[in-house]
């Protein structure tokens, strides 16, 4: 042992015996500093004790990296609780056993009858995801799986499409989304194309946590071998075909000349290679009414395009340098479109300089509730049912698409935060007459149609420039339709918080205030008088005190008996049961409520409000001014429940 990891377990040791370093975090690193096993750990691990990074060496290994809302995701570096190539493997392997091993899936058991199980491996642009994708690869085979391997970064649904194509038990996808530039990660898809449930991903933690080492194989002896089956764009005119068919306006060999300008930007993503061609094959051409923000264009694993060099579309921010483009006297655009770096989810910024109530950009809701009002219109123009129809929504997306929904008499049914859900409610109503009309999430997720089992940028990007270019003929913008929205169905002010608690103490921190709001919520928010709070985790609801806590079962069945406290505990039954999630309704109006729940992608506590204002002939804008004050009050409050305010 080398005289600089002898003094760095000194250091561990010392900080452990003193309370400044956990006991179980610090025995793993130590017994990893004293294997050569994890020899490439040692010159990082070692120069962060010498250097007095503790906190991050306890974070390292403090547990083993999740599967949160969307798969694994977070810092690349040495340790259990990062990105690496060890934890890659044994969390491949992982999956690989988990499969071998699965007994209740028949379409898995069917797969398994032929020579050999498919897999397919896809990566997005980020730092190492190629190398991160064959390093998958050759477990893989070492798994004895054929591997069907995208030679180049692809988008996130342009994965999951390929997993139905090649008819799959298993997809991987590299990429850690929208996280900063030192973050990667790997999404984990089953065989019909979503991704793996939580029941699913905790038993492949289990499996994964029990693994030694990964069974692997030469990445090249399987080319050799042919069990490495190259994609290198034979799916791309499918999977593109598929994506213009969910569009609103008919597919034809000489598509209509548009009126909207629109700009684009993939930030240095993926985005290029499907959002651009679709709006092509939709009538648009690049140079002429199609602008491209160059400086975010090219793929780029540091995002030096984005501000701060984080590639989310979340953040208003991100859209400015085509917000700039669009300005500019030789573009004059009406929409700026952008995706995230895998190219799943789209954010929109409106050019119209009027002053008004909504805003140029769209908040996740409001996009979710616009994209909802036109597929559901356009489809009844085309004389095609959407009655009777399903629209699955995450339960933190703006009550305003509930309101559309009902408008159109269709189903919702409501799931937890994911878009793993959608896809699983979108398969399960693939043979019913209760078809599935779109899924969205307030976290700018869309989905439209059965090609992919997760959003798809590519269809919210081409039904946004659609819906753009229907307004821009008539002299509108998406701005008015929300307006519309809002004059039909009362305003809808809404808020999506995170609140950042890093490190251990945060996480421990988030695990206390959840079990603290489960004993006693507050019983007013914002000068809101709170009803009732449901628990999706211990499927309950009870009153802000604590008392008359009930099954959430038993009130579905016996409802009259507990309108008192709450007559509307139905959505609970859909597809939230077992999240960690607490949602209060306000006496105000059922459209009221405030939902917390903590991050599964990030070290922070999530606070949603939605204040619902019915506008009773007054004017919009004084409508709009009450709920946002009234939305602003609620969060505040949660804050300073909590200890931050």
């Amino acid at each position: 042992m080398t005289p600089d990891r002898a003094a760095a377990i000194r250091i561990i040791r010392e900080a452990a015996r003193e309370g400044r370093f956990r006991r179980e975090p610090a025995r793993r690193l130590i017994a990893c500093l004293r294997s050569d096993e994890r020899a490439d750990w040692h010159s990082e691990l070692v120069a962060k004790a010498l250097s007095g990074q503790l906190v991050e060496l306890e974070d390292a290994f403090y547990r083993l990296i999740p599967f949160g809302t969307a798969g694994q995701r977070g810092p690349v570096g040495a340790g259990i609780n990062r990105i690496n190539d060890h934890i890659i493997e044994l969390s491949v392997q992982g999956v690989c056993s988990y499969v071998r091993g699965c007994r209740d899936d028949a379409a898995l058991a069917a797969l398994k009858r032929e020579p050999r199980l498919r897999a397919v491996v896809a990566y997005d642009t980020r730092m190492d995801s190629a190398w991160l994708a064959q390093l998958v690869t050759s477990v893989l085979l070492g798994n004895r799986f054929e591997v069907h391997l995208f030679r180049q970064p692809v988008a996130t649904p342009e994965l999951s499409h390929a997993v139905l194509q090649r008819r799959a038990a298993v997809g991987f996808m590299v990429s850690a989304s929208h996280n900063p530039p030192g973050d990667n990660g790997i999404k984990v898809y089953w065989n019909y194309g979503g991704q793996v449930l939580p029941l699913r991903a905790d038993a492949i933690t289990r499996v994964t946590e029990q693994a030694a080492t990964a069974k692997g194989m030469d990445f090249d002896a399987g080319v050799r071998e042919g069990l490495v089956v190259p994609i290198a764009g034979e799916l791309d005119a499918p999977y593109l075909a598929s994506v213009r068919a969910q569009g609103m306006t008919p597919v034809s060999a000489r598509p209509p000349r548009r009126r909207a300008r629109l700009v684009f930007s993939p930030l240095h993503g993926t985005g290029a290679r499907t959002v651009i061609p679709v709006l092509e094959d939709a009538g648009w051409k690049v140079g002429r009414d199609l602008f491209i923000v160059e400086s975010q264009v090219r793929p780029d694993p540091k995002f030096r395009g984005c501000p701060g060099g984080i590639p989310n579309p979340e953040f208003q921010g991100t859209l400015q340098a085509g917000a700039g483009l669009a300005e500019r006297s030789d573009v004059q655009a009406d929409l700026v479109l952008a995706t995230d770096p895998d190219a799943d989810r789209l954010a929109i910024h409106v050019v119209d300089p009027r002053p008004g109530p909504a805003p140029n950009f769209l908040l996740g809701g409001q996009l979710a509730a616009v994209l909802g009002e036109w597929t559901l219109s356009q489809l009844k123009a085309r004389r095609q049912p959407v009655a009777g129809g399903t629209v699955v929504k995450s339960v933190v997306t703006s009550h305003l698409v509930d309101d559309v929904l009902c408008s159109h008499d269709v189903r919702q049914v409501l799931v937890g935060v994911g878009f793993k859900y959608v896809g699983e409610v979108s398969l399960s109503l693939e043979q019913t007459p209760e078809r599935f009309l779109f899924g969205c999430e307030q976290s700018y997720g869309f989905v439209r149609g059965m090609h992919c089992r997760d959003k798809d940028g590519a269809v919210a990007a081409l039904l946004a420039a659609e819906l753009c270019d229907h307004l821009k003929r008539r002299g509108r913008t998406i701005r008015d339709y929300l307006v519309d929205l809002w004059q039909r169905h009362g305003y809808h002010a809404e808020r999506a918080t995170p609140v950042r608690m890093s490190g251990i103490e945060g996480l421990e921190r988030i695990v206390e205030i959840m079990r603290e709001l489960r004993v006693a919520f507050p019983r007013r928010l914002g000068g809101l008088e709170v009803r009732a709070v449901e628990d999706a985790l211990k499927d309950e609801v009870f009153d802000p005190a604590g008392r008359n806590r009930r099954s959430a079962r038993r009130w579905d069945d016996q409802r009259d008996s507990a309108r008192e406290l709450y007559d509307d505990v139905g959505e609970l039954g859909w597809g939230w049961r077992g999240e960690n999630i607490l949602r209060a309704r306000f006496r105000r109006n059922d459209a009221s409520w405030v939902i917390i729940r903590p991050s599964g992608t990030e070290p922070s506590l999530k606070i949603y409000v939605n204040i619902h204002e019915p506008l009773r002939g007054r004017p919009l804008a004084q409508v709009a001014e009450s709920a946002e004050t009234l939305a602003l009050g609620v969060e505040r409050d949660v804050k300073r429940t909590i200890g931050l305010g």
